[in-house]
């Protein structure tokens, strides 16, 4: 059997395990994935999965990366034939009865990058609201990345699935009580009048409060290891006791959702991991696509833009620039940087005009050297035009922007990228009013 031949079996096979509601959440897959599961190279699998949709024999989304469905098995699964211009798509989604796409109030859509690099984390937190009586979740990922939006992503995600009350997130950072193990106990788990010195009363922990939703804990390596043994409790028996109580434990329904920046692999995450049914890790800012960040940047843009009720216009260096200094802090420090940005601009008086807020590359800290990919994206992004203007309709039309500089290849980058730089330099030697293509002139 012929390569192409295996690879379009193994494309057919994922293809007929798909439901409807897989394609809603954008699943199809890529020359990678296919790659690991045969054993063969990702180059060779691309080079024969886009024969195929040559062929007509499979559909493919634009973008990167790029996604791959089997033809036959999909139309079986919609119950109709697609049309010719289904074979190419924007994303999976598309190919969908209008009814099937994703509800407009889903929380999940407002996260940037939901159905690209963060697509695996929505899905996994989807599974966890979704499945009978919930799933427990550990959210991993350096500071800043958005662990604590995440989590509110999903408890909003599951009070638009409860069809009763709505369940309570409760929210705690276990570094606020770390010098004081059993002060933070307390607060967890609540306490019996006259448990420890200074216990005067009764007290209702944030796990009972938590009881039926969510108990948010962050920084859950911070925890105590008589905290920990307790949260074990919850996790294995869905029991625990009060402090000062040692008759028996309390049951409890509270899913828990715990963040923490400790590595995957280190000691408390792998006793956690054994218990905690989902792991999400979310990645750094500069492991996310360019597109990615570019949006990120000009949400935020957008979000001071509102604040002050005037347009932000801002140029092609200072965006090179954002993206790429150094952001230990990352999305949390971003949007931080370019709060201050516009406060730097505001106070000095950078506008040309009342109704604009001008941020230009003087408000740079040091030089920049950008990717063929950036200045690609930026220059199909700021299309001929020497600012951006940033305001509350900006951020459709630059993603429909960045599609666009988003479908050539990767391979055509660093040619695309000299090609641009020829025309400009050529350009910059005409002299005014000359003509480039007559050197006579």
């Amino acid at each position: 059997m012929r390569r192409i031949e295996i690879v379009l079996g193994e494309l057919e096979r994922l293809t007929r395990g798909l439901c409807l509601a897989d394609l809603a959440h954008e699943t199809a897959f890529t020359a990678e994935a296919i790659g690991f599961n045969l054993g063969l190279a990702r180059n060779s699998v691309s080079k024969d999965l886009n024969q195929l949709w040559n062929d007509g024999l499979a559909i493919k989304s634009r973008g990167r990366p790029v996604y791959f469905l089997h033809r036959l098995a999909l139309e079986t699964l919609l119950g109709r034939q697609l049309e010719e211009s289904e074979r190419e798509v924007r994303s999976v989604a598309d190919v969908l009865p209008h009814e099937e796409h994703y509800a407009p109030d889903d929380p999940f859509i407002s996260l940037i990058g939901y159905d690209r690099s963060l697509r695996d984390a929505v899905e996994k937190g989807r599974a966890a609201v979704l499945y009978p009586h919930g799933l427990h979740v550990l959210l991993t990922g350096p500071s800043g990345v958005g662990k604590t939006f995440f989590a509110e992503l999903m408890h909003r995600f599951a009070c638009e699935q409860a069809s009763g009350a709505i369940p309570p997130l409760i929210y705690f950072n276990c570094a606020e009580y770390a010098h004081n193990p059993e002060l933070l106990s307390s607060h967890l788990f609540g306490h019996r009048q006259g448990a420890f010195t200074g216990a005067n009363e009764h007290k209702t922990g944030l796990v009972e409060q938590a009881d039926g939703g969510y108990l948010l804990l962050d920084e859950v390596h911070r925890l105590s290891y008589e905290g920990q043994e307790k949260l074990f409790s919850i996790l294995d028996k869905g029991e625990y006791r009060p402090l000062g109580v040692s008759s028996q434990p309390r049951s409890i329904s509270v899913r828990l959702i715990c963040a923490t920046t400790e590595p995957v692999g280190s000691a408390l995450l792998r006793t956690f991991q054994r218990r905690i049914q989902v792991c999400i890790d979310l990645p750094g800012i500069r492991q996310r696509s360019v597109e990615e960040q570019i949006e990120l940047i000009v949400g935020f843009l957008q979000r001071e833009s509102r604040k002050i009720e005037r347009t932000v216009s801002i140029d092609k260096p200072l965006l090179l620039w954002l993206l790429n200094k150094p952001l230990e802090g990352n999305i949390g420090q971003l949007k931080s940087d370019i709060q201050f940005l516009c406060a730097q601009a505001w106070a000095s008086g950078m506008t040309e005009h009342s109704d604009t807020l001008q941020l230009d590359k003087r408000l740079a800290e040091m030089s920049v050297n950008p990717t063929p990919e950036q200045r690609l994206l930026v220059d199909t992004l700021f299309d001929g035009k020497a600012r951006l203007n940033i305001d509350a309709r900006t951020l459709p039309a630059l993603k429909t922007s960045l599609a666009t500089g988003a479908e050539i290849e990767e391979s055509d980058l660093f040619y695309s990228f000299l090609t641009r730089e020829y025309v400009n330099l050529r350009n910059s030697n005409v002299p005014p009013g000359g003509d480039a293509g007559d050197p006579e002139k």
